[in-house]
């Protein structure tokens, strides 16, 4: 179902067309004198207003709106409304004001780009034209089995000093590779660019709806400091920014939809003509979490740049940033392990009301009460070196070199605690799937009392908790880039149609290293731990699931067991994974400046020729055996010894590209572009081991196998457009593009066995799932051999994506007023069929979305409105434990507010009040059908405070 917003778009696009062409209709002889005003040669040109200062809102939107149109090809923009103020507070959020590009949220926080219905790790991010490098371990991406992909993570980087952000939708030779969706070029302020000596500092407050456990009042501060010396030869500038936030995560969720077979189920409603196989999804859990963050931001830049004359210019940069999260979680749960769950399951196979029986032998249906305490930690920093040198007049050489790296859990920080204690048995849990956006849970703890007389308190008797699994597990990851870019270009001093030619090349050394350092555990510990001295009862936002959990220290409980107790820490595994991608590329880009009659053509036409070496290492300790833990847990243990395993690749490419503007008028253009553009795979899928998964008694039981050999994906890309600039910052545009997508990497699961590194085949140690059966018993050659689910990856089918951007832009002349409207329609061809199981390919991401900005800007006071929304989409084709099964994202929209009042003229001191989120909306998931529930999260709104100054 299409979302109201659509047609209040049409109706706004309608409204503002007729009121446009109202104007023009008014206007005839202002417009005739400026067109007779300008030169020829100037046909492409805004028209300005000299003799007016544009500043603010205004001024951002109309710098905008000017690149937009001077640019060869489809490039969109967002630049500074001044100096050290950037239109939102957040890089992401401020990108999502451009058509085509969407964003995904993390703890109401917008952290990676989506453009034109491609995901955050289809598009590449630059720095001022470099690379740049994103590490995060899996908890930072927000599962303990989330990929390790490419995406930038814009949350760690302060706005405070950006000047301005490109986004090239089309492709051009000139511009680095790896971006199918879009290339993101992140444009930094330069001392030299700014002109004269400058100071600017901002302090605000934020204050998040949600927090509980913190400072209700966190701060953000940044400054700017800037100047030129030795007669304007040598400039300087240094900018930094802290950002504090405390915020409350509160959400319900299920891990995954398992198919199961049809035991204690009722399938007599299950439709043959929608699921003839008969299959049954049963939920793998249903949780309540609670979590409580405490996030720190810091970024820092210092620039020198050095002109001697004013043929030669040299700049070098350090940019650095540190970002820290820590999280306590409380969560409650239960999972509905075999065999005993039982159910409905309805037309199409989904089990909608599974009810648990506690089984009074084993933990099996029993709550459990989780407690994380985990801290997110990365520090990124790049150092840079840019040689300008205008060797003659009509020939320039650049060669620009980059050293970054970017590292999560850096110096061994330990990255995950986690301490499960087990509720009271007698315990019977009824789940209510299919009513309302979060489930309904029915809890029968009567029989509490009858097991146990003295547990007065029902489920969560703290006196009846009983030690369950205790985890410590440090995953870290660093991603460093080092570039080397050499370009020129010959400028044409004649009068011919070619004006210049670009030529380059560069080299590339991308290389990332994951590695779990140790993974302890602590299973099934004696009643020799006090659990009831350890928790503390709190009442949970749903309380139509559970209505009370258990808070506790997961870390103080740890580290009490690892010193205490006789703990088992024989399962230790240390991973190590490197991929590294050695790149080599050439490139050489012609721009063409000619006539068609009396019509101005631009012509940017090039090509690239890149070639990538490969290589894909692993060293790991191999698993020996499976030890049965518990009723709901099975760990291998490894082999002291580790093996190295190394596959090598290499694959090149030759990428043309062509982009056309035809001015039919002064103000009308048109644009035709094609060219070839890559994206590299995912980096999980290029890890060469075979890695277990998740694996529980009864199963089922997850490994994957990646590929170093994948090569990546090409895209042959056209866009159309034409857009109409009729008043200075004031445009409509309409843009069809189409994306044909070779070389999709498929996931498949095939079934087998794996041989551990005792000789035999992985076994079952409790193949009858008894649950008196002893913990840390090791399954043996005679035991029944465990049949997995192995994950495998490889290039195989072509998809197609197609797509509208329909944008609008209108500044009402000295009224002060201004609105910005936008829409894209995505589609694409291979889309997922919630009927197909087992299907390879699908495109995630794919989604429409919409933008609506209205403001008011005239003397001092300035105030803004920005509504977004996304429409729903397709995230991942594997849920969090359950591979081959959909995770959609149900459509979102968000309003954020501004206000702001220049308490000195000019904007010298400014104050203003930030509004985010302000109405509360939530973000919800479901997985193949609409009733397989598995996320609702309550995002509250937040607002910021503040002052700003210039000197």
């Amino acid at each position: 179902m299409r979302h109201p917003l659509i047609l209040c778009v049409l109706l706004c696009l309608a409204t503002c067309a007729g009121f446009v062409l109202n104007v023009m209709a008014q206007e005839p002889e202002q417009t005739t004198t400026t067109q007779e005003n300008s030169a020829s040669d100037e046909d492409s040109e805004i028209h300005v207003d000299e003799a007016m200062e544009i500043v603010g809102i205004r001024r951002s939107l109309t710098t905008a709106a000017e690149i937009k149109q001077l640019e060869v090809g489809v490039v969109d923009a967002i630049t500074a409304e001044g100096i050290g103020r950037f239109p939102d507070t957040n890089l992401a959020e401020s990108m999502q004001r451009i058509p085509g590009v969407s964003i995904d949220r993390r703890n109401n926080e917008g952290n990676q780009v989506s453009v034109r219905g491609f995901g955050p790790s289809f598009n590449l991010v630059l720095l001022n034209g470099r690379q740049m490098p994103a590490a995060a371990t899996q908890k930072q991406e927000g599962d303990s089995t989330a990929e390790q992909s490419r995406a930038f993570n814009f949350a760690e980087i302060s706005p405070d000093s950006i000047a301005g952000v490109k986004v090239y939708k089309s492709t051009r030779a000139s511009v680095t590779t790896g971006g199918i969706g879009a290339t993101v070029d992140v444009n930094t302020a330069r001392p030299f660019e700014l002109g004269k000596r400058t100071l600017v500092g901002s302090f605000k407050g934020m204050m998040d709806q949600s927090n509980a456990e913190g400072e209700d009042l966190t701060p953000e501060i940044s400054f700017l400091a800037s100047d030129l010396f030795f007669d304007g030869k040598v400039g300087a500038m240094v900018t930094g920014s802290y950002s504090s936030r405390d915020s409350r995560e509160n959400f319900v969720a299920t891990d995954g939809w398992l198919r199961v077979g049809d035991a204690n189920i009722d399938t007599s409603a299950i439709d043959p003509a929608l699921n003839p196989t008969r299959q049954v999804w049963l939920p793998r859990n249903l949780v309540v979490d609670q979590s409580d963050h405490e996030r720190t931001r810091f970024n820092g830049q210092a620039v020198l740049q050095f002109a001697p004359t004013t043929r030669f210019k040299a700049t070098v940069d350090y940019t650095m940033s540190e970002y820290e999260d820590t999280i306590e979680r409380a969560q409650t749960g239960i999972w509905f392990e075999s065999p005993n769950p039982s159910g409905v399951a309805d037309r199409h196979g989904t089990v909608i009301n599974p009810t648990i029986q506690s089984d009074p032998t084993s933990n099996l249906g029993a709550l459990d009460f989780q407690g994380y305490s985990d801290i997110v930690k990365t520090e990124n920093e790049a150092i840079g070196l840019n040689f300008d040198w205008q060797v003659a007049d009509n020939l320039n050489f650049t060669l620009d070199l980059h050293d970054a790296s970017s590292e999560a859990q850096p110096d061994g920080v330990s990255s995950d605690f986690l301490v499960i204690l087990s509720g009271p048995l007698g315990v019977s849990t009824t789940v209510n799937f299919d009513g309302g956006d979060v489930p309904t849970a029915t809890i029968n703890d009567s029989g509490v009392g009858v097991l146990n007389p003295s547990l007065t308190d029902g489920y969560d008797d703290a006196a009846g908790l009983r030690p369950n699994i205790d985890l410590l597990r440090n995953v870290s990851a660093k991603n460093e880039v080092k570039q080397a870019q050499f370009s020129g270009q010959w400028v044409n001093l004649g009068d011919t149609a070619l004006r210049t030619i670009d030529f380059g090349a560069a080299m590339t050394d991308y290389q990332i290293d994951t590695a779990w350092l140790f993974d302890l555990g602590v299973q099934g510990q004696p009643a020799c731990l006090d659990c009831a001295g350890f928790v503390t009862r709190q009442n949970t936002a749903f309380q139509q699931v559970f209505p009370t959990t258990l808070t506790f220290n997961a870390r103080g409980i740890f580290n009490d067991l690892v010193n205490g107790l006789n703990s088992v820490f024989d399962l230790v595994n240390t991973n190590q994974h490197r991929v590294s991608e050695e790149t080599t590329s050439v490139y050489v880009q012609f721009d063409f400046d000619t006539k068609i009659g009396n019509k101005p053509l631009k012509i940017l036409a090039g090509a690239r020729y890149e070639r990538t070496d490969v290589t894909g290492t692993t060293l790991q300790n191999n698993p020996e055996a499976m030890v049965y833990i518990s009723p709901t847990e099975f760990r291998a243990r490894f082999s002291e010894e580790r093996t190295a395993y190394s596959l090598e690749s290499d694959y090149d490419v030759f990428l043309p590209s062509f982009n056309a503007n035809l001015s039919l008028n002064k103000n009308l253009i048109t644009r035709l572009s094609y060219g070839r553009s890559l994206a590299r795979p995912d980096l999980n899928s290029m890890k060469p081991a075979l890695l277990l998964g998740d694996a529980r008694p009864g199963g089922p039981y997850n490994a994957s196998q990646g590929n170093p050999g994948l090569e990546p994906y090409l895209s042959d890309n056209i866009d159309l457009a034409l857009e109409y600039y009729y008043r200075n910052g004031s445009y409509a545009a309409l843009t069809y593009f189409r994306k044909w997508v070779d070389n999709y990497i498929v996931s498949s699961i095939t079934q087998g066995t794996i041989v551990g590194d005792l000789g035999y085949e992985l076994t079952d140690p409790n193949p009858q799932d008894d649950p008196l059966f002893p913990a840390n018993t090791v399954g043996g050659p005679d035991d029944q051999v465990i049949t997995w689910d192995i994950l495998s990856f490889a290039n195989g089918e072509s998809a197609s994506v197609d797509g509208w951007e329909i944008a609008l832009q209108h500044i009402f002349q000295e009224t002060g007023f201004g609105a910005q409207l936008n829409y894209t329609l995505v589609d694409g061809d291979v889309a997922y069929d919630t009927f197909a199981l087992g299907q390879t390919v699908a495109l995630t991401g794919l989604s429409d979305s919409a933008n609506l900005v209205v403001f008011y800007e005239k003397e001092r006071l300035k105030i803004r409105a920005a509504y977004n929304w996304r429409d729903a989409f397709l995230l991942s084709t594997n849920q969090l434990r359950q591979a081959d099964e959909p995770v959609f994202i149900e459509e979102y929209g968000q309003w954020d507010l501004r206000f702001g009042f220049d308490i000195l003229p000019g904007g010298d001191l400014s104050a203003f009040l930030e509004g985010l989120n302000v109405t509360g909306e939530p973000m919800k998931a479901h997985g193949r059908f609409e009733n397989q529930f598995l996320l609702y999260a309550d995002q509250e709104p937040r607002y910021n405070v503040g002052l700003r100054s210039r000197f």
